[in-house]
């Protein structure tokens, strides 16, 4: 969003790296210090040094940029606190759904589907169950809801220990309000925008306003919020539910459809 700023672009021209994930091995050799001793701004997220790719660790970074540069650390904006179902850290492998590129419709397990399916071993009871804004005690945990929550906002709290550019008042305030985060990874375009803003205000640099609804949301998955989980937390919004991921295919899918998706191609299939 920085390069709508006239008032940035007209200082600065712009070097987008793209994310880190993205970039293969070989490609290391364009990214050298050639091209980082020359920046006057470094405009970064922290990556540690334990990345799987060690060059672009942050520590390896900073003593290859010029002399007299500024840098300006942004927080990683990731909130989990929505989604109790999912575990990021273990991801489906056995997916028979799969695109030209090998990649899946499901990048995290929904646990919370797993466990009633498991349970009931029917499709149309597991969706019913799922639905129910008073949970089912088969699956659901209201303690375990809270507490997700709660060690979201402490880990994102904790991760802008050592940012210069803060969000989480901002998001605090309108977490309840407003869905802020599609996906644990992927913030709405409003954070994005109020972060721009605050990144022109430290920059000393006017803020031209833009219509950030108008701008496509966000690139990868959206998850669900179940009926219950959002009944517990309290949130307010009544955005439409349903799961997606562009990555595979641009297409929206309705809780149901989600669910039994899922079943059909984790759940029967491993």
């Amino acid at each position: 969003m920085l390069i709508k700023q006239k008032s940035f672009t007209k200082n600065y021209f712009v070097l987008l790296l793209p994310p880190l994930w993205y970039i293969k091995e070989k490609s290391i050799q364009y990214i050298c210090e050639d091209i980082f001793n020359k920046f006057d701004l470094f405009i970064y997220q922290h990556v540690k040094k334990t990345f799987y790719q060690p060059f672009f660790a942050t520590q390896n970074i900073i003593p290859l940029l010029k002399k007299g540069h500024r840098r300006i650390g942004i927080p990683d904006l990731y909130f989990d606190g929505y989604f109790p179902q999912i575990d990021h850290v273990d991801r489906p492998t056995n997916v028979l759904l799969r695109n030209l590129s090998g990649d899946t419709i499901f990048q995290v397990r929904d646990y919370y589907i797993e466990e009633t399916y498991k349970r009931t071993n029917s499709i149309t009871k597991t969706k019913e169950l799922l639905l129910l804004e008073e949970g089912s005690s088969m699956v659901f945990d209201k303690g375990k809801v809270i507490q997700k929550w709660n060690n979201a906002i402490e880990r994102m709290i904790d991760a802008e220990k050592n940012v210069d550019l803060k969000m989480s008042d901002y998001i605090l305030d309108n977490i309840k309000g407003r869905r802020l985060f599609v996906a644990a990874h992927n913030p709405v375009n409003e954070l994005m925008y109020v972060e721009t803003e605050r990144l022109m205000e430290m920059l000393d640099l006017p803020f031209g306003q833009f219509d950030y609804e108008a701008m496509m949301n966000f690139e990868g998955a959206q998850e669900v919020i179940y009926p219950f989980v959002k009944k517990v937390l309290d949130l307010k919004f009544n955005s439409e539910q349903y799961y997606a991921n562009k990555t595979f295919v641009d297409k929206k899918y309705r809780i149901e459809e989600y669910i039994e998706l899922y079943i059909r191609n984790i759940c029967e299939f491993e």
